[in-house]
This record gives C-alpha cells, sequence and structure tokens, in this order.
C-alpha cells in the first residue's frame, strides 16, 4: 500500500511535459506564447523566455528546426537571441536527448529492463 501511495504521490509532483513560455518583452512580460510539444512551424519574437528546470527547449531560427537552433535550458529574463534568428523564432521543441520528465519508480522485485544496464 505504501509503495502504491509513493507511486502515486511522484507521479502526480512531477510534470506530464516539458513547457516553454516565450514573452513579447523583457521580464516575462507582453504577450506570451506556450508551446507543451513541439512547433515545427511558428512565428514569434521572444524578448524573454522561461522553462521548466530540467527540461531544456531547442529554439530555431527557421521553420522544422533548421538553421542554427539553439538550447535554452534555463528562464532568461532578457533574452539575446543570435544574429540569425532575426529577432523571430520559427520552431520550437524539447531539446533532443534531453532526460524526459521523472516518471514513478518501478516496485520492489520488478526486474530491470536491459536498457537500465550499465554499459561498460
Amino acid at each position: 500500500m505504501r509503495v502504491l501511495m509513493l507511486a502515486a504521490a511522484l507521479a502526480a509532483a512531477a510534470p506530464a511535459t516539458a513547457e516553454v513560455a516565450m514573452f513579447s518583452q523583457r521580464h516575462f512580460q507582453g504577450a506570451r506564447y506556450n508551446l507543451e510539444s513541439e512547433s515545427p512551424n511558428m512565428s514569434f519574437s521572444p524578448r524573454s523566455i522561461r522553462v521548466v528546470e530540467g527540461q531544456p527547449w531547442q529554439i530555431c531560427p527557421r521553420p522544422f528546426f533548421g538553421g542554427d537552433c539553439r538550447i535554452i535550458s534555463s528562464s532568461e529574463s532578457k533574452l539575446s537571441l543570435p544574429r540569425a534568428f532575426s529577432g523571430v523564432v520559427r520552431s520550437a521543441r524539447p531539446a533532443p536527448g534531453a532526460a524526459p520528465a521523472a516518471s514513478p519508480q518501478k516496485e520492489e522485485g520488478e526486474p530491470k529492463s536491459k536498457d537500465t544496464a550499465p554499459k561498460s
């Protein structure tokens, strides 16, 4: 019973998805553009950006994740984009290879999957 309660508490505490909020003005002010999943073709001119800690996002200057993309791993109240962006984010997604949101622990006695075995 305790294991089930612990698993339920962990699931409730962990964010289900990565999230990013881009703002049209510095210091998280102005028009807001929220994303919870990838957006391969968008157009927004952010001056600040907020991400969930530990869930970095990739923003790109061209649609479909093209161009010299940038990884945002922490919130920035005064976002300064490289020249290639021309001030506009054209696509965004959770950073490739980033650790997914936390998931509940397996119960004791459950076999580990082959993917969790240490590599030598």
